[in-house]
């Protein structure tokens, strides 16, 4: 059996990566999916798929880590704009707005 050395196993690492991003776009333009569908499949693979069954529990989990306002306006705005996209293939239209605990208030 042949041992990797380092150089080896980084060359393999990043092919392997190359080889993950190829097939996702592929996957992706072949179901036709939009920036707001990638993103939210992406955070199921990256963070709620990892830690819904936690290795360790010395580890901590993602999902339950304090987010800050830019990653709750992001949240807000993916969120309005599907449902907003999934209104319009029908006679209703929400126009959703978000009250922050400091009082801002966001528009979708």
């Amino acid at each position: 059996m042949a041992v990797l050395g380092n150089n080896d196993q980084y060359r393999i690492a990043v092919r392997n990566e190359a080889v993950r991003s190829e097939t996702t776009e592929l996957v992706y333009q072949y179901y036709e999916l939009t920036r707001w569908e990638r993103a939210l499949v992406e955070d199921t693979a990256n963070i709620f798929e990892p830690s819904k069954t936690p290795t360790s529990y010395t580890k901590p989990i993602e999902t339950l880590a304090d987010s800050g306002t830019a990653e709750r306006e992001t949240y807000s705005e993916l969120l309005c704009q599907t449902i907003n996209r999934w209104a319009q293939r029908s006679r209703y239209f929400l126009t959703p707005s978000i009250r922050w605990q400091d009082g801002k208030v966001s528009h979708c």
